[in-house]
């Protein structure tokens, strides 16, 4: 939804501090303290909101009273209107009813329908009323008592809207078929315009007598005139108008909508007259203003100029009615969530009233101040009165703070009024959802209060009371927020290894154009000869071989996104102790070098902290083990190398011996020959000590040389010459 950011600046805001327990910890991205903070148009919708507004610039404002009107219940009321008086007529169904509602005492009933509903309303002088039912397309002009006087029949299923002309006629908006008439009761109807499988949805007067009509099928904005002409103002990608309405200016405001499954329509017609538009109609989509976000509503202005503004579009709510202010706001009322919005400028359509109903399907001035709303899923009417009202109270959603949480200092910030007129209560508990387990909520709490916000259970919610009185300005809440310390979560480490011998890995710079990671700690300190950390802020690795190295490298994530410090300990077979072997790691590798160790078995534990967000007290490390490797830099032996002449060629015998296991490889060549890889006797290569023996075919006769190599699985590698002479 497209409701614009009002950003919160600390030098125009007065921050009220109600509650205070000075944490010993700074704030960090991690496992420090944190806040859970309410401060813009998205957020401070999410609250619940009675008597509550969202003020322009996104704050919590004391909102308009809602006066309901008593009267018969009915699941929705389509069309409400106030005579001079100020008792309210309302249509609505199931079935077809209308109702008086005067402004004080019960409602009454003053017609029943067979239809199922009653979906239009017009007052005419003399407190005569026209109603329009649906399904059966009929108008039906009534006395102030609810007689009927006259019937008129449209031939069409729906009639979606009237609007009573200055002469006493009738515009009425048909569908299925769509059409528009002028009727004057007693005489007989005129056909204005066919609009075949497009419906004629919403009416609004226009000077001169004219009307303009919004469609469904295909949204589009006619001009009707009285003489009959019909022009075609504006053509949109929208299904459904839904309501249109025009201000002083002579802009016209429209309600569109998704809602509709019908797309495109028949061609409009109308009597032949002057109505030959001057310039082709105006084309928009949606696309076109939304950057290609799906809506399934929007509220648009088409000026007397012809130019098309977006005011406000919505990807989870559809405006159903509109209602322009004297004082130039545009009031829209929406389903679902029975939402009343204020649009002064694009973008910004604050949050007037969020209603118990499912939609708000009309809105029109009340007579003496006010503006009256229809609902759908309770079908009730009411009147929202100028102005704020005495209290309002808005309640937060349910913050889950994790488990072991303490909480802190709750602050608001005022951009107006006074903090005396501002309080707040707290309520923690164990479940997502408040229950009977939950701690009661706390007193109410005004400016200089120091205790904790809540008992430390995990779910917090916080309610605020906001009361406008004559002493000042009413309250204008910009930000609220609550302190708390979550638990501090030890790391997890789910992989610890040490690679091959010489396999090692490096960082690699950053390609231009692309981002670093960020920076973390100094590199990893050396702290024996020969022992570096490779340890420079970077998102790319490699692997690469140099003889002498080892690597161990580590897998570890944090629940709270602390930033993660590493230390790496090593223990010799036969010992008891681990030795420190390099610390202040924020790589997960860590490349050592072989030199400084003796040949032997080795066993690497590795201790991720997260210390770097957290103070001593607070940090959790976790240690993880290596599988035992081992340091072997010794070369295997090459013995008894020997050989002699049989009468079908070579035959050469030797033995490889190593301290550390088997032989990995051994291979053989003569002269220049190619390396030949060749097997023990037992054609095992199991044992420290192998013996070989290998037949070759005789070359030429003279003298020779045999080259055997052997290595093992450290990299370590010998070589054993032999000169021979060999005879014919």
């Amino acid at each position: 939804m497209n409701m614009g950011r009002q950003l919160w600046k600390p030098r125009a805001a007065r921050a009220i501090t109600i509650l205070l327990l000075v944490f010993a910890w700074s704030w960090s991205h991690g496992g420090g303290t944190r806040t859970y903070d309410l401060a813009d148009f998205r957020d401070l919708e999410g609250l619940q909101l009675q008597g509550i507004s969202i003020s322009e610039r996104g704050g919590l404002i004391p909102g308009p009273v809602h006066e309901p009107r008593v009267g018969p219940a009915l699941p929705i009321i389509w069309k409400a209107l106030a005579d001079e008086e100020g008792t309210v007529f309302a249509v609505g169904g199931d079935p077809g009813t209308l109702l008086r509602l005067p402004v004080r005492g019960e409602g009454e009933i003053l017609l029943q329908v067979e239809e199922a509903e009653l979906t239009a309303l017009a007052l005419l002088p003399g407190g005569e009323l026209v109603v329009a039912s649906s399904p059966g397309g009929r108008v039906l002009h009534l006395s102030p008592d609810g007689s009927r006087l006259h019937v008129m029949e449209t031939g069409s299923r729906y009639v979606w809207d009237l609007l009573a002309a200055d002469d006493g006629s009738l515009w009425i908006a048909a569908g299925d078929p769509g059409a528009v008439f002028r009727w004057r009761p007693g005489s007989e109807a005129v056909r204005m315009a066919d609009l075949g499988s497009q419906q004629a949805r919403c009416l609004t007067p226009v000077p001169g007598d004219a009307v303009l009509v919004g469609t469904a099928g295909e949204g589009r904005v006619l001009r009707i005139e009285k003489a009959g002409s019909v022009k075609v103002l504006l053509v949109t990608d929208f299904p459904e108008v839904v309501d249109i309405t025009t201000d002083q200016d002579g802009s016209i405001y429209m309600a569109l909508s998704r809602s509709t499954s019908r797309n495109g329509g028949d061609p409009v017609t109308g009597q032949p007259g002057n109505g030959a538009p001057a310039k082709p109609p105006v084309r928009v989509g949606a696309g076109d203003f939304t950057g290609g976000e799906r809506v399934i509503g929007m509220v648009a202005r088409l000026d007397a100029e012809g130019q098309f503004t977006e005011l406000w579009h919505s990807s989870d709510e559809t405006p159903m009615a509109l209602l322009v202010r004297p004082q130039g706001e545009i009031l829209v009322g929406c389903t679902p969530g029975g939402v009343v919005r204020a649009i002064r400028a694009p973008s910004v359509a604050r949050l007037v009233a969020r209603l118990r109903a499912a939609s708000v399907t009309h809105l029109a001035l009340a007579p003496a101040g006010g503006v009256i709303v229809a609902t759908g899923g309770l079908g009730t009417v009411g009147v929202l009165e100028d102005g704020p009202g005495r209290t309002g109270v808005a309640v937060s959603p349910v913050h889950d703070a994790g488990m072991g949480v303490r909480y802190g200092a709750a602050r608001w910030w005022l951009r107006r009024g006074r903090a005396a007129d501002v309080q707040i209560a707290f309520r923690s508990g164990p479940t997502a959802r408040p229950d009977g387990n939950w701690n009661p909520w706390s007193p109410w709490r005004r400016d200089g209060v120091a205790a904790p916000a809540a008992p430390p259970d995990r779910y917090l919610q916080w309610r605020m009371r906001l009361e406008s009185t004559r002493r000042g300005p009413a309250p204008e809440v910009a930000r609220v927020q609550v302190s708390y310390l979550p638990m501090n979560h030890p790391p997890v480490v789910s992989l610890v290894e040490v690679l091959p011998p010489g396999v090692v890995m490096d960082l690699l710079p950053v390609p231009p154009g692309q981002a670093a990671a960020p920076a973390g700690s100094p590199a990893g300190r050396e702290l024996a000869g020969g022992m570096a950390a490779f340890s420079q802020p970077t998102v790319r690795v490699r692997r690469s071989w140099q003889a002498g190295k080892r690597t161990v490298r580590w897998e570890a994530r944090d629940a709270d996104d602390d930033p993660l410090r590493a230390r790496l300990f090593l223990r010799a077979d036969g010992e008891t102790e681990f030795l420190l072997l390099a610390e202040d790691l924020h790589d997960s590798f860590y490349v050592f070098s072989e030199g400084r160790l003796a040949d032997g078995g080795y066993v690497i534990e590795v201790e991720v902290s997260d210390s770097p967000g957290n103070t001593a007290r607070r940090a959790r490390a976790t240690r993880h083990e290596t599988s035992r490797f081992e340091v072997d830099r010794t070369p295997p032996r090459i013995e008894s190398l020997a050989w002699k002449q049989t009468p079908s060629g070579w035959h050469f015998r030797f033995t490889v011996e190593d301290g550390r296991g088997p032989p990995q490889v051994v291979r053989m060549a003569v002269d220049d020959g190619l390396l030949l890889t060749v097997l023990p006797l037992d054609g095992v290569e199991d044992t420290p000590r192998e013996e070989y023996e290998v037949d070759l075919p005789a070359a030429a006769a003279g003298l020779h040389v045999v080259v055997v190599e052997a290595r093992d699985s450290a990299g370590n590698s010998a070589v054993r010459r032999l000169r021979f002479t060999s005879q014919e």
